[in-house]
């Protein structure tokens, strides 16, 4: 009786998992409210990203920070070197990162998307990307809905939306 009670509460959690109501590899589910901020429609005046990742990081995780890594500095060279987006990553295993962690509230693992328009920072976390992480390297549907995730993050920021 026990072993199909935990074989249900399992089926159960993985179905929550792939129906996105609960987070994978224990992040939190994005909950953060669209902007309805009337200077949501202008192009800010910088984008700062800010992810924060485990340098022993499961698989997958070390997958995603690759995947972060390659497509912010090579498909958004361009914004990088103009300044319009800033890209700062962080080993939370490491002491000196604490402050930053606290001040984002950052669990272990997180991607945050500032937009800066004067002094006006509206900061969301970017949860949906950890529904897609691939623990065997070699699914490329999970692969490029990453990617679609990332990209579509930033490309909605850099506009200004």
């Amino acid at each position: 009786m026990k072993a199909s009670t935990a074989l249900k509460s399992m089926i159960l959690t993985v179905l929550l998992v792939v129906a996105g109501i609960l987070p994978a590899c224990g992040s939190s589910q994005d909950t953060t409210p669209a902007s309805t901020s009337p200077m949501a429609s202008n192009p800010p005046d910088v984008v700062q990203v800010d992810y924060f990742y485990e340098k022993d990081a499961c698989f997958c995780l070390g997958l995603a920070t690759v995947w972060i890594n390659d497509t912010i500095n090579n498909d958004y060279k361009t914004q990088l070197d103009s300044g319009k987006l800033v890209y700062k990553s962080y080993n939370t295993q490491d002491a000196a990162n604490a402050a930053t962690m606290q001040q984002f509230d950052a669990p272990k693992v997180s991607f945050f998307v500032t937009t800066v328009r004067g002094t006006v920072h509206d900061t969301h976390e970017v949860t949906k990307l950890w529904l897609y992480t691939d623990s065997s390297g070699k699914n490329e549907v999970l692969h490029a809905k990453f990617l679609e995730v990332l990209k579509g993050e930033l490309d909605k920021a850099l506009a200004g939306n």
